[in-house]
């Protein structure tokens, strides 16, 4: 009777270390997952912040453009 719940002892135990090992092995690829996927963020996010900035500034100095052309268009106006 004990070697028969030694052997049930055995099989769990191996059974519980054969799961442990699957769930910890899940956990590290989607550890590195979604590492990957926060370093692709990353990078989007900067990508954009760069292409905002970007169009931020050709709009400032194309309407920085169209001021100083406005102002010469009233200047020879005036002459």
């Amino acid at each position: 009777m004990r070697q028969a719940h030694r052997d049930e002892e055995l099989v769990l135990r191996k059974r519980k270390y054969k799961i442990e090992s699957e769930v910890e092995n899940w956990i590290h690829k989607y550890d590195a997952e979604m590492e990957e996927k926060q370093t692709e963020l990353d990078e989007i996010t900067v990508s954009g912040f760069c292409l905002e900035w970007l169009y931020f500034g050709l709009q400032s100095n194309s309407r920085l453009y169209m001021l100083t052309k406005q102002i010469s268009c009233k200047a020879c106006k005036h002459n």
